[in-house]
């Protein structure tokens, strides 16, 4: 998704808020499972940044941005720049780390299909092999609930996806090479330690305005 570019105005000791809504291909992007973080810098190499806080992150790709007065009247007047990112730590959800090659693997669609066939298959086993990589939800067995998980990440993506998701599941999709690879390979579970999956939301200037002096 490339990020937008808008040019935003603050002024001195006042509130400042910015509504955001966030689609992708025309649809609102679910963002529940994501945070939000940005800041304002005088340039985007300066060590001195002002952060804004988010306090709306919804199922309509509601992103709510705001600066509170206390902050804001601390700010020089001028011409600042900033930029909003939208990020999620790595999960085993998402895929798995390749300790052979030092990477991050992200599943395809098909991948997600296959690993939901072989929970299927395995419901409710708690010694299948390499079960760290198919119990989302952690409970020690897999189940319907880690399916549920594996569904509502796919969801987080474009649609196109989890259509493809769905159509390969209905059709029984099964990847051994994959499943082999998960639980005999040399790989690990990914997680919040090997990174982040970051998208950079917004960008732009921020001009800040003297306050208002009332006589």
């Amino acid at each position: 998704m490339t990020a937008g570019k808008h040019d935003i105005v603050i002024e001195q000791g006042s509130d400042f808020s910015l509504t955001m809504n966030v689609k992708q291909g025309g649809v609102a992007r679910d963002l529940r499972l994501k945070q939000a973080r940005g800041s304002m810098r005088k340039t985007y190499d300066a060590t001195t940044a002002h952060n804004f806080t988010f306090n709306t992150l919804d199922a309509t790709g509601v992103v709510l941005m705001e600066m509170p007065y206390a902050t804001t009247a601390q700010l020089e007047q001028g011409t600042y720049v900033y930029d909003v990112e939208i990020f999620e730590l790595f999960s085993l959800v998402m895929g798995y780390y390749d300790n052979d090659t030092e990477s991050v693997v992200f599943y395809s669609s098909a991948e997600v299909a296959a690993i939901m066939t072989h929970i299927v298959q395995n419901l409710n086993s708690t010694t299948l092999d390499g079960i760290e990589f198919f119990d989302i939800d952690g409970s020690g067995r897999t189940g319907t609930t880690d399916i549920l998980d594996l569904l509502t990440y796919a969801a987080t993506r474009e649609q196109v996806f989890l259509d493809d998701v769905t159509e390969k599941y209905q059709a029984s999709y099964q990847d051994s090479a994959l499943i082999n690879k998960l639980t005999t390979g040399n790989v690990s579970v990914l997680n919040s330690t090997h990174g982040e999956n970051v998208t950079r939301l917004i960008q732009g200037k921020v001009t800040v305005e003297p306050e208002v002096t009332r006589s």
